[in-house]
């Protein structure tokens, strides 16, 4: 039996990895279950679609980041894309690598803009 992959749902669920990778965070399949409106058997014929599309676009294996809730690690299958890819070693390497590819820099005002000056101002709210 073949199991059609919907481009739509695909798209989706690409932006939906690369916005964990940014945030370096780990998925459970019921997450994507939840997002993407698929059913529970889906998930895997969908992170190994993106697995493949990962190797052929040389991007970090997004799927690496789909994980069972049990273990929190990814299914038994992935250890395939991790031979075919051929640049890591194991599944923590891959995870790295995607948080290291789709990680985005601040600049130093941003990741200081609600707290400059908030000892001054703290300082003054408690001498008034």
């Amino acid at each position: 039996m073949s199991v059609k992959i919907r481009p739509d749902v695909f798209a989706c669920l690409l932006r939906y990895m690369i916005l964990a990778a940014r945030s370096k965070r780990l998925v459970p399949y019921n997450e994507i279950e939840n997002a993407c409106g698929l059913g529970h058997n889906m998930v895997g014929h969908y992170a190994g679609m993106l697995g493949d599309f990962c190797i052929y676009h040389g991007l970090p294996l997004l799927n690496a980041l789909i994980v069972n809730t049990k273990e929190c690690m990814p299914s038994h299958g992935f250890d395939g894309y991790i031979k075919k890819e051929g640049n890591h070693q194991n599944w923590g390497e891959c995870v790295s690598a995607c948080f290291s590819h789709f990680h985005q820099p601040t600049l130093r005002e941003l990741q200081v803009k609600d707290f400059q000056g908030l000892t001054t101002l703290a300082r003054e709210w408690f001498e008034d």
